[in-house]
């Protein structure tokens, strides 16, 4: 590292009190005599950063993992109707890689004409921000087959409320209509036979008539803000002008107060920065009273956009989870509530601050023998799959279709358990009718042969 110039470098430091924090440091040197040279340092902790861009790989790892295990196709595209990514189900109902994937607007083999309508109904949610749910649409598979799906088609907004994605989730609804359909069939047989879903340091004094004076900008400022010290010494409104309208009235103006009263307020709030951009800031302030009247305030401030970013991505995943209707819980190794979505509520009634911390076998009065042979069959595994018998709140019982997978650690340990949960209720009721209308039809059809043979 040359000490000659500044030089940006990000380590890991202990604290007095054993924490461990980020630290962004910047160097420059001057040299002072032959063999002499002063150095300056500037530390910069970059700790949330840091942590904001580990929660993010984490959450991203986590919900592919989870959009993985889902038995549902979930595809987001770009406002051209371009693939941007796909999910297992669709990578494998397409038969190609996601790199293959990446940037078509749809498969090759599919036909002219389902395309035509996916690009249509996907211009309807970009255009008007609303969620489009098509009862039925037919897509070719990888092989040839063209199968039924229900699909849910929903926007996904930037921080400027501006439509940038869509999330498409798409249900094979190919056995129900089948099923509907042979049903139909049978029922109309029967009939016959019978009769026919960065940061920046300021310092300026406030008073008491709510006026403020600049005293000192750091040139961390221009980084922050796009402006030198100068231009903001300058102009005392140009920083404010700048802070985005809502939050001047809602966030800034109101910490005026708290400066009077000597607290140390941190706020954060939307900027506009000189090239135009919107930017993140967290300030973090002191103040005391330096005569009567005048408070003195002295703030750092920091772009938190990356964190703001991370996190908006991470509330855009979870929504990705809660428009599936499938059941979707993470558990512990001791079958304790970790994560219930929105589907799981709907399924099973109980609201996500009921279901937390409870044990799965006791709140869907699961079959305790039946959950530690899956378990044990996990454990080995990986991974299970089969039907499990449970019970709503309200005291109905559902059957469904469970998927579970065994997450891991970076060592390779047991961490908990995704299990994502569909609803087989109305499938098994089906098949039941459907069995049941064709041994009434055999039964008809044998009554009609005796009552001919008889009338021979």
């Amino acid at each position: 590292m040359s000490l000659r110039n500044p030089t940006p470098l990000g380590v890991g430091g202990c604290q007095k009190d054993g924490t461990i924090r980020w630290l962004s440091s910047s160097y420059t040197s001057r040299k002072v005599s032959e063999d002499s040279w002063i150095v300056t340092a500037i530390n910069y902790d970059i700790t949330e950063r840091k942590q904001a861009e580990e929660a993010l790989q984490e959450s991203e790892q986590l919900y592919h993992q989870i959009l993985d295990s889902i038995a549902d196709i979930v595809v987001v595209k770009q406002p051209d109707s371009r693939l941007l990514w796909g999910n297992k189900a669709f990578r494998e109902y397409y038969g190609m890689t996601l790199e293959e994937l990446q940037g078509l607007i749809d498969a090759p083999f599919n036909a002219p004409d389902y395309t035509r309508q996916y690009i249509h109904d996907d211009a309807f949610v970009f255009s008007t921000g609303q969620t489009l749910t098509i009862s039925e649409e037919l897509v070719t598979r990888h092989d040839g087959v063209v199968r039924t799906f229900n699909t849910i088609k929903a926007p996904i907004y930037d921080e400027a409320g501006q439509v940038v994605l869509l999330v498409a989730v798409c249900r094979d609804i190919s056995d129900r209509k089948q099923l509907e359909l042979s049903l139909q069939a049978s029922e109309a047989q029967l009939s016959q036979i019978l009769n026919q879903v960065t940061a920046a340091i300021i310092q300026f004094r406030v008073f008491s008539n709510h006026d403020y004076e600049y005293d000192y900008f750091s040139t961390g400022c221009e980084v922050l803000y796009g402006y030198t010290a100068q231009e903001l010494m300058a102009d005392k409104m140009l920083w404010m002008s700048r802070v985005f309208p809502d939050d001047q009235t809602t966030i800034v103006l109101p910490v005026l107060d708290a400066f009077m009263a000597g607290a140390s307020p941190t706020i954060e709030y939307r900027f506009y920065h000189k090239d135009g951009s919107i930017r993140w800031i967290s300030s973090a302030y002191t103040s005391q009273q330096i005569e009567p009247g005048c408070w003195q305030v002295t703030g750092v401030s920091q772009d938190i956009t990356d964190r703001k970013l991370a996190e908006q991505k991470i509330r855009e995943q979870a929504a990705l989870l809660d428009i599936t209707s499938d059941a979707i819980l993470v558990r512990d190794l001791n079958h304790r509530i970790l994560y219930w979505n929105q589907g799981a509520e709907q399924l099973y009634g109980w609201p996500v601050s009921a279901a937390m911390g409870q044990l799965t076998y006791e709140l869907l009065h699961e079959n305790v023998a039946q959950v530690t042979e899956m378990t044990q069959r996990l454990l080995q595994q990986g991974e299970w799959r089969g039907e499990i018998r449970q019970v709503t709140k309200t005291g109905k019982e559902v059957i469904v279709e469970a998927r579970w997978t065994l997450v891991r650690n970076e060592a390779g340990q047991p961490k908990f358990i995704l299990s994502v949960n569909t609803d087989v209720t109305e499938k098994k009721q089906l098949e039941s009718q459907l069995h049941r209308a064709q041994r009434l039809e055999s039964m008809g059809t044998l009554a009609s042969g005796i009552a001919h043979d008889l009338n021979n």
